[in-house]
């Protein structure tokens, strides 16, 4: 079923590790976060004020054996520890990236600020250099003209008839 929907979606041969990652990345993050939301709903609910011994809460359960209230305590407490011990991890990635974005940026407003003088000076063939983000193979993976979509585009875009990789 999977290789199909890759198939419809990228071409029979047009789909590739990157791209079938890219693709199930925010359903399966978005998984992850819906049972989170409902481990955490059901913690919640077994820390919730426990009926007095002898008594039933509301949806007819016993109170608990003494120590499970703060064992369940103490688990939603680790869990909240490693939650903001995940999140601070990613501070230096974030910020790592954020400066590669901004130098990428800036060699992209270069690369395009020559590919446009040398199309004013009546080039039809201009070359670039592809601007990589992170270790993606996409879109410079293939060596192939005929194949190389993104090169395609961007001569249509620029209005020439040809880019190449310089």
């Amino acid at each position: 079923m999977a290789a199909y929907g890759l198939r419809s979606g990228y071409g029979v041969d047009g789909w590739t590790y990157a791209r079938t990652w890219t693709s199930f990345v925010v359903p399966f993050l978005l998984a992850l976060c819906g049972y989170g939301a409902w481990l955490g709903y059901r913690l919640g609910r077994g820390l919730a004020a426990p009926p007095v011994d002898g008594e039933e809460d509301g949806a007819g359960r016993a109170a608990p054996p003494p120590g499970v209230r703060a064992s369940r305590l103490a688990a939603l407490v680790a869990t909240g520890a490693v939650a903001v011990a995940s999140t601070a991890a990613l501070v230096p990635a974030v910020r790592t990236l954020t400066t590669q974005t901004v130098a990428r940026s800036l060699a992209w407003d270069r690369q395009d600020a020559r590919i446009r003088a040398e199309v004013a000076a009546g080039r039809s063939e201009v070359g670039y250099r592809p601007l990589h983000i992170g270790s993606l193979a996409e879109p410079f993976f293939t060596k192939v003209y005929e194949k190389d979509w993104a090169a395609r585009c961007t001569a249509e875009y620029y209005g020439v008839d040809r880019i190449t990789r310089s």
